[in-house]
Order: structure tokens, then sequence, then C-alpha cells
């Protein structure tokens, strides 16, 4: 009988060891490179962007002329849009609706000083808009249903209506916008200037700039805490300083300075779990900023010379990096951020097998009463 109850016992801790392995399995990991993409002969992969509605990434391809797009389940190119002279920044919308749920991405062309419209239904361009001198970033003001555009050479912003596309207004800054981030918390466009190392908030309605921040050296993109836990502040890549810049919403001060890698140029976010991803533009790595610590909590090398990891895919927890040098992108899966389905399947097997374990130990337990029973008979 001791036997029986020794038996029993080794199953279920065998049963409960298992049980623990594929939770343990779908948390331990951190972000890592699953892929790594050829986007086109000639390319400049500069700027990505996640494409909810086909499911997958887009690239702009400064050296190439082009929009590629890569499809989020098989992870490689299928098409291919021709757009103007070195495509740069990107905006997903619907006309009179909300961001990153539309049909139509508008691309900033910077060496032919307009935007490209490229349906995504057809995957053709459907609008060629005339703007500033050399416009590299664009953004989407969900508030007032317009489109910014940073002209990198012309010291402005051009605002355009994202349904009539009509020029609505220029908003002079500085002297070299980069790239302007709509914020919904404040109804605001943020944008950096690279030569002056300003940070300043703009009103979407009255286009006046009610906030400035200065000290900045060669800032450039900018994100926004999202996700869990809202710390409501801006994450600016300060490429000049090799950090990522935190700048409270609701002071509009510098409240963190977080040393990352070489040069950093583009951030994107895992709004799942509002880690910050930032591409050092001077070596071939991407950091991994915690928004709770404001520290650094993982390095990954990715191609040379990254520039943008803007394409977060929420769903997947897959997150695209433009590698400008090496002329591919980098697909990194954030275990993290992207496994949730994942866990829960882990969770269920666990809980399967615990029951398994408890079912098994009643049965041996059931048995032994039986036995007992015979004896004492």
């Amino acid at each position: 009988m001791n036997r029986v109850r020794a038996v029993a016992a080794a199953a279920v801790l065998v049963l409960s060891t298992i049980a623990i392995l594929p939770v343990a399995a779908a948390t331990a990991s951190g972000p890592t490179v699953i892929a790594n993409i050829e986007v086109g002969v000639g390319s400049e992969p500069y700027f990505t962007h996640w494409l909810p509605g086909v499911d997958a990434f887009s690239v702009s391809d400064y050296g190439a002329g082009n929009v590629s797009f890569v499809g989020a389940e098989n992870q490689t190119v299928y098409k291919n849009v021709t757009v103007q002279s070195e495509p740069a920044g990107q905006e997903l919308l619907t006309p009179n609706g909300p961001a990153n749920q539309g049909n139509l991405l508008w691309v900033a062309d910077r060496g032919s000083d307009n935007v490209s419209v490229i349906n995504l239904t057809t995957y053709t361009v459907t609008h060629t808009i005339p703007v500033g001198v050399q416009p590299i970033g664009i953004a989407y003001d969900s508030a007032n249903n317009t489109v910014w555009v940073a002209n990198w050479g012309g010291h402005n912003l051009t605002v355009l209506n994202a349904t009539t596309y009509a020029h609505v207004r220029s908003v002079t800054v500085g002297t070299a916008p980069i790239y302007p981030y709509f914020d919904a918390d404040t109804n605001t466009m943020a944008v950096a200037d690279w030569t002056t190392g300003d940070f300043r908030l703009i009103g979407g309605s009255n286009y006046t700039t009610y906030d400035t921040v200065t000290g900045l050296n060669e800032p450039s993109a900018i994100a926004s805490s999202e996700g869990p836990g809202s710390y409501h502040e801006f994450f600016v890549s300060d490429y000049g300083s090799h950090t990522t810049t935190v700048i409270s919403h609701v002071t509009g001060q510098i409240v963190a300075n977080i040393s990352v890698g070489s040069d950093p140029y583009g951030d994107g976010w895992d709004n799942q779990t509002g880690d910050q991803f930032v591409a050092n533009s001077g070596g071939s790595t991407v950091s991994v900023v915690s928004v709770a610590s404001n520290s650094v909590t993982a390095t990954i090398t990715v191609g040379s010379h990254p520039y943008s990891a803007q394409g977060y895919d929420a769903r997947g927890g897959l997150i695209l990096v433009a590698n400008y040098g090496s002329g591919n992108v980098s697909i990194i899966s954030d275990s993290t951020g992207g496994s949730a389905a994942a866990a829960a399947a882990a969770l269920t097997a666990s809980l399967l097998l615990i029951v398994i374990a408890v079912g098994l130990l009643a049965i041996v337990i059931a048995a032994t009463s039986r036995m007992m029973g015979r004896r004492g008979a």
C-alpha cells in the first residue's frame, strides 16, 4: 500500500512539474529577431508602419522610391508600390475616421516635395499632393481630421484636410521639423526640431505653440506612453546625446534622460507592455525601454543602421525594424507583449495537466481504500 501511495505521489509531482513548464516557456524569453527580410534591389528601408486592415507592414524604401508591403503571417514582400522620390514617414487613416484603422496610406516623399496617398484596396497611388520642401514626417490629427506634414527643408508644417486633400494652413516652426506626433490625450500635435533642439506642442485647432521644451540634442522621432498603466509621457529619440528624453504630458517638463544606443533615430511602442523600442541608427541595435522604470531592459541586434521601429503589430506582438544600412527589415517578436494568446494556451494546458494529476491521485486513493476495505473484511 505504501508503494502505491509513493507511485501516486510521484505521478502527481511529475505532472504538476510538467504543468508549469508551458507557462514558464511562454513568459521566460524576451524580444528576439525571428526574421530578416530583403525588400528590394538597391533598397534603403527608412520607415515602417503597421496596417491592421490588411494584416501587413509597410516599408518606405528611400533608395528605390517605393513602398513595400510585408505580410505579417508569411513575412514576405507581396507588393511594391512606386511613389515619388525618397519616401520617408508614413501615416495610415480613413477619411473622416480614426487613424490606424483605415485604407489609405499617406507617404511623405522627401525628394519630390509632395505626399503620395496609396489606396490599400487597390495598392495604387490615388493622389499626389504638393507640400513644402523636403517633407519627412507625417501625422494624422483625428480630432480635427487633418494631416500634418513636417517639411524638413521648409522650416514649417503643412496642414492638409484629410478628406479633400486641400491645404488648410502652413505653420512655421524652428528650422528643421522632423516627425510630428498627434497626442490624443491633449489633442495637440507634438513636433521636434532637429536643428534647434526644441520640442513643441501645437494646438490642433488654433495652430498655436503653447508649450516648448528646449535643450534637446538633435531630437527626431516621438512616441507617447500607451497601454497598461498610462504614464502620460512623451518619449523623444535624442540622436545627438544617444538618449531617450522623457517629457511629462502634464507639466511639459523633462522627467528623465535614458541612455540607449548610438544615434537613436526612430522609435515605436508595444501597446501590450508599454515598452518603447528605439532604433539606434549609429550601429545595429534596438533598445527596449521600460516605461515603468525608465530604463533599458534589453538590447537586440538587428541589421545595419536601423532607422525606424514604428511598425508594431499588437495582435501578433511583432515589431518591424527598417535597416537602412543593410537594405533589409528585421522582424522582432516581443514574447512578453505579443504572447498573450500563447500564454493563455499555456495556462490552459497547465490547468488540464493539474486536473489530470488530481484525478489520478483520486483514483489511486479510491483504489487504496477498496484494498483496505477488502483486507478488513
